[in-house]
């Protein structure tokens, strides 16, 4: 479980303010008119959790203080200085650069340092691989660049780099923001005709919002291509998941026809098989591997041995086999749990159209009842969906089909292109993902917290206090 942030504090915010908020079970929406630095606040605790200190240069405070469960951590200026004076000596005297040009060793330096905080023996292939594709490089001479590097920063460190330390220990999962000036997707060849550009800024945002191994993603943009990649990678992972069951359902089956095991199979579950069920089995294996007609043959038999309630000797290697079948069914259907939800609550959302799984096809597609919008096919493309409804499947695909188990959301204004029946729903919706670690949003609405996530609202204006006035409270020991 993700150690809970219970307060976060900002002294001196330009010099002028203090802002003290305390939050519940790792959430809080904070309300507030312009000017009141509402989406600062929700950006430094953003900033602070995933570790992006350059970012920090755009502010002016004298303390940061974050509490959690069971540790409390400060950051000041000082401590900032202090690393990035560490960054420039090592810019300035890193002799593991010198066969790269100028440009490219800053970079090096710049992306070693970033990814030093998130590099582990798990994602250090990923590291090395997106250095050789950044800097041009073969693989090996990106390994020997990490190793240097590593031998260049050993020894003591300092108190930021003990921070990223204590903050990754923290285990708060991915953490998923959508800042305020995020964008609906549009298509750029339209508006810079004759301009190969949209492969290149595609490639450009990529990079900004998934760095190699940083724990977080910015969804600045909601790409209907992403969510498509997303899909079709979610789609082959279970496909191939569904292939090496079968393949070990063959051999663990012909294992225990071996050994016998058959010949103690249980009648009630032979009963108890759903037909459907079945059928959704039948319909993934090809008619190469099981032919039409034997599944045929096999449903008689069940049918024969569910309404007979005997089975004969003769009929045990065929009543266990269905037995392992539903198992293996059961089994995959508990794998896809997620497909199935994601498009569950996208529907409750979608109007004139819904989300399709084909578990049979391994496909998800959009069902329009529209004919306007189906342009002479029964299905539509993702691009046909309004702004609000990118927004939707976007940020519930990326929590559902990612392959993530835990997400820490930031949302400036959620609201954004959303009805009024769907801001109330959307935050408790990201909350019955069940994947959810922490919540932070920001809103002008009343109708995004009116709901079950009242508890969590802080009025920014009773959380702020002058910088001059007083200082902010002690945290507890």
């Amino acid at each position: 479980m993700s150690d809970q942030l219970t307060r976060f504090c900002v002294t001196g915010l330009h010099g002028a303010r203090t802002i003290d908020v305390r939050l519940t079970e790792s959430r809080l929406i904070i309300i507030g008119e312009n000017g009141t630095c509402k989406s600062t606040f929700a950006n430094l605790i953003y900033y602070f959790l995933t570790k992006q200190w350059t970012r920090f240069r755009e502010y002016t405070f004298t303390r940061l203080q974050a509490e959690f469960t069971t540790k409390q951590l400060v950051l000041t200026p000082e401590d900032l200085t202090q690393y990035f004076d560490a960054r420039q000596h090592i810019r300035t005297f890193a002799r593991f650069t010198r066969h790269l040009s100028p440009r490219h060793s800053m970079y090096a330096i710049d992306q070693l340092m970033e990814l030093a905080s998130y590099e582990s023996a798990a994602n250090r292939p990923i590291v090395i691989a997106r250095l050789a594709e950044e800097l041009h490089i073969p693989q090996q001479v990106a390994h020997e660049l990490l190793t240097e590097f590593e031998k260049e920063t050993k020894g003591k460190p300092t108190h930021v780099q003990e921070l990223e330390r204590r903050i990754t220990e923290l285990a708060h999962g991915q953490f998923l923001y959508l800042p305020t000036y995020r964008r609906i997707e549009q298509d750029l060849r339209a508006i810079f005709k004759g301009v190969e550009i949209e492969s290149e800024i595609k490639k450009f945002r990529q990079r900004l919002s998934q760095r190699a191994g940083a724990p977080y993603i910015e969804l600045v943009e909601f790409g209907m291509e992403d969510v498509e990649q997303t899909i079709a990678a979610r789609m082959a992972a279970i496909k191939e998941s569904v292939r090496k069951g079968l393949d070990n359902l063959t051999g663990t089956y012909l294992r225990e026809v071996i050994r016998g095991v058959h010949t103690t199979v249980d009648i009630q579950r032979i009963g108890d098989i759903d037909p459907k069920s079945l059928d959704a089995v039948f319909a993934r294996i090809d008619d190469i591997t099981l032919p039409t007609q034997d599944k045929r043959r096999l449903k008689d038999k069940m049918a024969s041995i569910s309404s007979t309630k005997t089975i004969d000797e003769a009929d045990k290697v065929i009543a266990h086999f269905l037995s392992r079948l539903t198992e293996f069914y059961a089994e995959q259907q508990a794998n896809e749990k997620n497909v199935r939800e994601f498009v569950r609550l996208c529907n409750e959302y979608l109007t004139g159209k819904q989300l399709v799984y084909d578990n049979s096809k391994y496909t998800i597609y959009i069902a329009g009842e529209s004919a306007g919008l189906r342009g002479g096919s029964d299905t539509l493309q993702m691009k046909s969906l309004s702004s609000g409804e990118k927004q939707i499947v976007s940020l519930f695909a990326h929590l559902y089909l990612s392959g993530q188990s835990q997400f820490f959301v930031i949302i400036d204004e959620p609201e954004l292109s959303l009805s009024v029946p769907w801001q109330r729903r959307f935050l408790p919706d990201i909350l019955g993902t069940g994947m959810c670690t922490g919540l932070v949003a920001v809103t002008h609405s009343p109708f995004v917290w009116e709901n079950d996530t009242e508890p969590y609202v802080r009025s920014i204006t009773e959380c702020t206090s002058r910088y001059s006035d007083r200082p902010a409270l002690p945290f507890a020991e």
